[in-house]
């Protein structure tokens, strides 16, 4: 059995990688934005704080030496987003980092706004003279410290973009330190008051926590897209440059001279598995004028796979007719099905074929074929023979048992042969395919370009998008000029 392909590991790694320093880009910026909003509320309470220095005492009695308190807290707050703001943005953490610092970060300003406000609420003169039951103190102290710890995590939660279980590690160590702080600080711990709002936190926190999750789901969703794009546009690139190099493989055509090949190609995708090779290879003004020999594949399978298993093929065509170049189409299919079965076989790859050789000298027609489907040779008269396959197809029998046979027709002037791969007579729409006889026909018409002519009948014929390769030669003894 074949080992699976080590590509999609490959691009998933690539992928992470984007993926890991797009998160951290954004995080480091969303924290950012988090220390700043921060930053601004805590300015404008100490800000307030500094405003309240002018009076010995607050308007409900009071002392000054309670603003210490809220002094002190300000500037910790202050620290300690200022310093994780310069720490993102000089320091540049990695993404496994950030979420972290945040956690960290908003634990201890939810602790230090808590303490500082338990301390200032508790001097304050109905609790601080008992007028307030220990009961509704700690319902007042509860509800002011959870509100701090809630305040900063969702700040932190609305801003940042975080998974699920980020958010749980965030909320967890707040619940915690809440819990903590709660049981410690406020008179009458383990009371009902504090036990309620320690069960409730979780749930107060949610709607920030479901927030969070959601933007970052449409992160994921966002940069899960832009990277198809990107990864589509660099594959239509590559794919175009590989279309170019394909279709160079492509001989021009022979419109000039004795021997005449034309022929018309149409890829079901960028590239594809159909090919055709002339020896000797003409440049124009596209003239041979010994005997040409044409060489037509269709290899198994679609796409980037087949076309790779065509230049393959090609280059062990370019060494057969290096050293043989007058190798005859029998000699040449049996050499192809050998090296066909050794090298791509394996692999699951096949192959049909044929091959003709015209000799416009002797006038004759040599031609063989591997499990491709029937080619037409019109004589000038309009009669019609169909050249059936005289082997079976490439790859499938060791080059012990595979037997080929070739056949030699004479051929006259205005005499043409008319071969095509079974993207032709596969086409579908809905009367059903296009078939053999119907290709036959076009053939009888005696048209001035029937491999135009059969190609233009197809896509007439063929509904919807291409599913097939298909290609369509001609080879024809043109008629010799008259003389002046």
């Amino acid at each position: 059995m074949l080992e699976p392909p080590r590509t999609p590991t490959i691009v998933d790694e690539r992928y992470h990688r984007a993926f890991g320093a797009e998160r951290a880009r954004v995080l480091r910026r969303r924290i950012t934005i988090y220390c700043g909003v921060a930053l601004v509320l805590v300015a404008l309470s100490f800000f307030g704080t500094l405003m309240d220095f002018a009076h010995p005492y607050h308007d409900d009695g009071t002392p000054i030496r309670t603003l210490w308190s809220d002094v002190i807290s300000d500037l910790l707050l202050a620290a300690s987003f200022a310093g994780t703001a310069w720490f993102v943005i000089a320091k540049k953490p990695r993404r496994t980092g950030l979420v972290p610092a945040v956690t960290i970060l908003t634990v201890l300003v939810g602790v230090i706004a808590a303490v500082s406000e338990m301390i200032s609420r508790r001097a304050e003169p109905d609790i601080a003279s008992g007028l307030v039951s220990q009961t509704g103190a700690a319902w007042i102290l509860t509800r002011l410290c959870a509100a701090d710890f809630l305040v900063f995590q969702g700040m932190a939660s609305l801003l940042i973009p975080m998974r699920l279980r980020e958010q749980v590690r965030l909320v967890a160590p707040c619940w915690t330190a809440f819990a903590t702080v709660a049981l410690m600080m406020i008179p009458g711990s383990f009371g009902m008051v504090q036990l309620g709002f320690i069960v409730l936190f979780p749930l107060l926190a949610t709607p920030a926590v479901l927030w969070s999750t959601w933007r970052y789901r449409e992160f994921d969703a966002r940069f899960a897209g832009k990277e198809i794009a990107f990864r589509f546009g660099e594959v239509s690139e590559e794919l175009a440059y590989a279309r170019r190099i394909h279709e160079a493989l492509f001989p021009p055509q022979l419109d000039r001279g004795p021997v005449r090949v034309r022929y018309r190609y149409e890829p079901m995708r960028q590239i594809g598995g159909d090919f055709l090779f002339v020896h000797p290879l003409a440049f124009p003004p596209s003239e041979v004028a010994g005997p040409v020999s044409v060489v037509i594949i269709d290899v198994s399978g679609h796409g980037v796979p087949a076309a790779l298993a065509v230049n393959r093929l090609h280059g062990e065509l370019q060494r057969l007719f290096a050293t043989t170049p007058a190798i005859e189409p029998g000699a040449l299919i049996a050499a192809l099905n050998a090296y066909t079965h050794a090298a791509l076989a394996p692999q699951g790859v096949f192959a049909t074929g044929c091959a003709a050789r015209l000799d416009p000298t002797s006038r004759t027609l040599s031609w063989a074929s591997a499990g491709h489907p029937p080619a037409f040779f019109r004589r000038a008269d309009g009669t019609i023979e169909e050249l059936h396959s005289t082997a079976t197809m490439l790859g499938v029998l060791d080059a012990s048992i595979f037997e080929g046979e070739q056949i030699n027709l004479p051929i006259a002037e205005g005499d043409s042969l008319l071969a095509y791969t079974d993207g032709a007579t596969e086409a579908r729409s809905d009367s059903g395919e296009f078939t053999i006889a119907r290709a036959r026909a076009i053939a009888a018409q005696g048209d001035a370009s029937p491999a135009a002519a059969l190609m233009d009948a197809v896509r007439s014929h063929r509904m919807g998008i291409v599913d097939d390769d298909t290609l369509v030669v001609e080879v024809s003894l043109a008629a010799a000029p008259t003389p002046a």
